[in-house]
Order: C-alpha cells, then structure tokens, then sequence
C-alpha cells in the first residue's frame, strides 16, 4: 500500500484487554510445521507392437466357398437385426421424449424450487420467486477450484452502481479477481495476479477507499506456506500497467494457525491463531483515518473451534466510529458444543469508544448448533430509522447442505433476532463457501466527505454460493425475499 505523504501517524495504546502479538520468526526452530505435498510427475508409456506372422491358406477351394457363402449369411442376418433394433430404438426414444419433462443432470444446478423467505432490512418475512432460473446447460467452470473459498467486496461508484469484485482460487491453486460494474449484471473476465498462496487457501477481500487516489484499493488477503499471512492489492489509479501490487502487511512476519479462516471490513482482518484463538490485524490509521503502510496484530478474548468459518460486519455506519474497538462484530464457532457464537472486541474497556455509543442490536444471539467447519458469512446495512445503527444478517450452512439466515428483525421496532431459511437458498454443494457483500464506507472519500454504510436495496444486499459446481448469486429484497438473480460467469 502507498505511504500517502503528509499524513500523520497516530500510534494507539493497545488496550490491556488485548495482547500484543507478532507471530513466530519464520526462522526460529519453534516455527509451525506445516506438512507440504509435492505433486507427482505421471509418466506415460508407449509399447510398441510388431506385425502379427503371415497366416497360409491351406483349406480346400472347396470348403472356401461354402464357408465364404456360410459368412456372408450370418452377415446379412447381423445387418437386419442392427436395422431392426435402430428403429425400435428411435420409436421408443420418441415416445420417452414426449413424456418426460427435462431433467436436471447432476452436473448441473439443483431445480430453484418454490418461494423463499427471507428477512428484510425493515423486518418480516415475504414470498419471492427466482425470476432468472440457472440454466442447466451452463458449464461448470474450469478456473474455479472444487470448494475454492469466496470472498466478495464492493462499493457505490461514481456513476452511482454498486461495483462488486469476487475472489476465487484456481485448481492450479492460483487467485482471480473479477469484477462486477453493477451494470445490467455484467461480470468482466477474471485478472490474474502474481501471489503466492497455499493450495485450498482461505481468501478475504476489502475495499480501503480515501480520497482520489484510493478509488477504490481492492485489498486481498490470503494464507501462503508455512501459514504465512499475506496481502495483494489491486488499484486502477497506480501509473502504467501495474496495477496489483504487494500488501505492505507481506514485509512482516505474520502467521495465522494452520487451516485459519480469514474475514475482513477496513481496517480489520480476522483470523485464528495456532492455539484457536481469534486475531485481528489492524492497520494503523494515520490522520484523518487515512491509510498507513503500519499494521498490529491483536489476540482477542476469544477462542474457536479449530478451523472455524469466520465473519465479520461493522457496527455503525460512520467509519470513524466503526474504526475504533468495539466498532465491528465477529462471528465465528464455538470450541464447546460447536454452537455459533458472536464477539464485540474489548467493548468493556475500550477507551477509544465514543460518548454515546451503543450498540445495535443485543450480543445474545440465538443458541445455534453448526456442524463442524461450518461455512459462514455476513453482512451489515444501516438501519433507515437511526442514523448510525445498522442492520445484521448472518448466513450459515446447515448439515442438509442449506443456507439458513440470522437476521435482527425490526418488524416490532425493537431488533430481535430471527432465523428463516429461504427456499431459494437450499440445496447447495457439499464443499460450498460462502460470502457475503457489505458496501465500503469512509471517512473521507473521492469527493472529500465522508461515506457512510447504506440503507438495504436489492443492488447492495447480494450473497455468493456453490451449487452445481457454478457460483450463484442471491440476493435481498427490500420486502425480505431471497432470490437467485443468475451465474457468475467463471470461465
């Protein structure tokens, strides 16, 4: 990330509740092992066959006519009966077409079904029908790695579109970035980028927007070997062809424990440590909350299932409140019981809180038993009667391979948390992520003010699955419906 000049470095005091912490030294013998598979080169073979010996006819001319004439009977009779059985074939194919309806293959997506429910940002439930049904006949991709981790970001342009950028691993384990300029639906060809992750690597991806020149910075972060945190940045406004770059957190030695998940909403990346624990990477804002090539690294009052799915969604709609600790939520599973549970770092003591802040909705979630590795994500919109409040879903995949969603109802007034599952969000891949689009906010953006969380709409409230072996996209309505708006076109 460019140092932007002139901006002031403001060195915060870590809270007494959070432990400072920078990872094992790559060098040190106490370095994690992490086990490493080398592919293995197949080597394919070619025998060679010689001619077969000259065989002598020694049989009477006589019995070479009969049995000339005995071959051409039984060939006759072999031609009648594949005549015979071709046009059986055709008349009962015919039949079979015209009483059957088309069927779903297994390489294609699951029927849509019926309507769904779902919550909408002003509460309650309603009907919605899948008005772009996916086409069995799509191929599935072959740049998406099977159970490839998703990762979604986005932001209201200049045009006033919502542009999203997904991304992916490949099967030869590389990462793509594909973008979404929230015209008519459209998705551009996936960029490939140099970076160095592990094979089944976690992804999370942010958006740091700051005045013109971040407009905005796509900020993706991975695992690479030896669990070795990473980051790579892609932003249009770098001079010349280069437009992805190295994160600066790479020239630091951070590590994340093996199999670690990754979440992240600037300035904050979650992830677990080797012994379960959660972490948060924060960059250390300089002036005005603007960006600074200054990262820490903070162990939290928390401890998750080992390899746990994590989500995380801020809790105000004004960056400078939501930069702050106890300005963001992280969700995560739970080591007793495997049960979903939700934590608000340092939010007894954090003295960085402003006077009057509260936060949007009650942290005693509904007891929710998830199975193991559980897929998780979640998003958060302002709440249209509060000006800082916001609104929280969280989606979660249950044991049947369905996609349920937590949300705070706000039908009564008061935000309760509610659990439906969309019938349009069931039936997905066994090895599906998930993912899920909260727009970037800031405190200072291209025009010079600041940008704040939005309200729900249909072209801000969108979710990321498999099912099929294609990435389906699904979105909110205003009303609380689910529905699946079409394919990501992954080549």
């Amino acid at each position: 990330m460019p140092e932007q000049p002139g901006l002031e470095v403001a060195y915060r005091n870590v809270q007494p509740s959070l432990e400072v912490w920078k990872g094992p030294d790559l060098d040190s013998p106490d370095k994690e092992a992490v086990p490493h598979y080398d592919k293995e080169a197949v080597r394919y073979h070619q025998t060679q066959y010689g001619s077969a010996p000259e065989v002598l006819d020694t049989t009477p001319k006589k019995k070479s006519t009969s049995r000339k004439r005995l071959l051409w009977i039984i060939g006759t009779l072999v031609v009648l009966m594949v005549i015979l059985a071709a046009v059986l074939g055709g008349v009962l194919g015919s039949k079979a077409s015209k009483s059957t309806s088309p069927a779903v293959t297994e390489a294609g997506p699951k029927p849509a079904g019926g309507p769904g429910t779902g919550g909408a940002g002003t509460g309650g439930a309603g009907n919605s029908t899948n008005s772009n049904s996916t086409s069995t006949d799509i191929p599935r991709p072959k740049t998406l790695r099977q159970g490839s981790s998703l990762s979604v970001t986005g932001w209201r342009n200049m045009d006033g579109h919502v542009e999203k950028y997904l991304t992916f691993q490949t099967p030869q384990d590389e990462l793509r970035l594909m973008k979404s300029p929230g015209v008519n639906g459209s998705w551009e060809a996936p960029m490939s980028f140099n970076a160095y992750p592990k094979p089944d690597t976690k992804i999370t991806a942010t958006i740091l927007m700051f005045q013109d020149y971040f407009r905005p910075q796509i900020e993706i972060f991975y695992t690479g070997k030896q669990s070795r945190f990473l980051g790579t940045n892609y932003n249009d406004q770098n001079p010349g062809d280069i437009k992805f770059v190295e994160d600066s957190v790479n020239s630091l030695k951070f590590f994340t424990g093996l199999n670690s998940s990754l979440a992240s909403y600037w300035p904050w990346i979650i992830q677990q440590d080797s012994d379960g624990t959660l972490v948060h990477v924060r960059d250390r804002l300089g002036g005005d909350f603007g960006p600074n090539p200054v990262w820490d690294r903070n162990r939290l009052n928390a401890t998750a299932q080992a390899g746990s799915s994590l989500a995380i969604v801020p809790l105000s709609t004004n960056f400078s409140a939501m930069a702050v600790e106890g300005g963001y939520a992280a969700f995560y599973q739970q080591i007793e019981g495997g049960t979903l549970a939700v934590e608000v770092p340092s939010l007894a003591t954090a003295r960085e809180l402003f006077e009057n802040y509260s936060l949007s909705w009650d942290l005693d979630i509904p007891t929710i038993t998830l199975p193991r590795r559980a897929q998780l994500a979640a998003f958060s919109v302002a709440r249209d009667d509060a000006e800082s409040w916001v609104n929280t879903y969280v989606l979660y995949i249950d044991e049947e391979d369905n996609i349920n969603v937590l949300y705070t109802d706000m039908s009564t007034g008061v935000p309760v948390w509610t659990i439906v599952q969309p019938e349009q969000l069931k039936g997905v891949d066994t090895d599906s992520s998930l993912a899920c689009l909260t727009l970037a906010s800031s405190p200072a953006g291209p025009s010079g003010g600041p940008i704040l969380l939005e309200v729900g709409s249909e072209d801000n409230m969108r979710c990321y699955f498999v099912r099929g072996g294609l990435v389906q996209e699904a979105k909110l309505s205003e009303f609380g419906g689910w529905s699946v708006v079409g394919v990501v076109p992954i080549p």
